[in-house]
């Protein structure tokens, strides 16, 4: 071989051989940037849910806000919840024993 030959492997030699180093340098940085990565993906997926679900709560307090704007909406809440109206009285089951 040529010494111009040997002078070329020998500088992409070095060249790779800094390439490694320098892959291997860097590795741990990279390492923990991957990590924050898959740990802001969780994150967001988490959120994500949240909303989701946020706004499905969201749309349940709409329609019963809605339902609770009519005097009917009241009325049956208030029967849900056992109060009666002026002059009524409770429902009594006597059983027979």
């Amino acid at each position: 071989m040529t010494h111009k030959r040997l002078g070329l492997m020998a500088s992409r030699l070095c060249l790779w051989g800094g390439v490694l180093l320098l892959g291997w340098k860097l590795l741990p940085q990279s390492v923990h940037i991957y990590s924050l990565w898959a740990q802001t993906r969780e994150e967001v997926r988490w959120l994500e849910a949240e909303r989701a679900a946020l706004r499905q709560e969201q749309q349940t307090l709409r329609a019963q806000l809605q339902r609770l704007s009519t005097p009917l909406g009241k009325e049956a809440l208030a029967r849900e919840r056992g109060w009666l109206m002026p002059g009524e009285k409770p429902l009594q089951i006597h059983l027979n024993e």
